[in-house]
């Protein structure tokens, strides 16, 4: 039987925090080369703020967001996947899919990440809060609106137990 869960998904490793912390320290240092220069300080302060910035969107989509991964009802009484990301007061529903539309939830290491190649036509969205993580899941669905690969990081017992929700959701009618 189906049943309403939410579970929040933390990082497994913290390769984020320490290329974030090494971006603000290369930009801190580029700037304060860019205050000894005599000529082409533009340049260099540039490249120092390329630095930042790409340390602010790691700290933006790495650290600073809570991901929640959730299986719930919409008001149809239709089973539906549903992943949340809170950044401080802000929370953002990042995707809804019903669970009958889902076709496989497959496990990948980085590896095989790194090598799938997602077929034409379909969308593909990653919600996972670590940098690079080393077990990832793909849920692929197919809808009448679109077909999409939707990468998410949980445990293998999460994953079984969505399987099985998905194979529920299929040989029941819930309209």
């Amino acid at each position: 039987m189906i049943k309403e869960i939410s579970t929040r998904v933390r990082s497994t490793n913290g390769y984020a925090r320490g290329v974030c912390l090494g971006l603000f320290i290369t930009s801190l240092a580029v700037f304060l080369l860019s205050g000894v220069l005599g000529s082409h300080r533009g340049v260099v302060s540039l490249i120092g703020v390329i630095f930042m910035c790409a340390g602010i969107m790691i700290y933006t989509r790495y650290i600073a967001p809570e991901y929640y991964y959730d299986v719930t009802f919409d008001a149809d009484g239709v089973p539906v996947f549903v992943a949340r990301q809170i950044t401080g007061r802000r929370a953002s529903t990042l995707c809804r899919v019903s669970l009958s539309d889902v076709t496989s939830v497959t496990r990948e290491t980085a590896a095989e990440r790194r090598a799938h190649k997602t077929p034409y036509g379909v969308k593909k969205y990653s919600y996972t809060p670590t940098l690079n993580p080393a077990v990832t899941y793909r849920i692929s669905t197919v809808s009448p609106y679109e077909s999409a690969e939707i990468v998410i990081e949980v445990t293998d017992e999460y994953a079984d137990m969505l399987r099985e929700y998905v194979n529920e959701a299929k040989n029941k009618d819930f309209t």
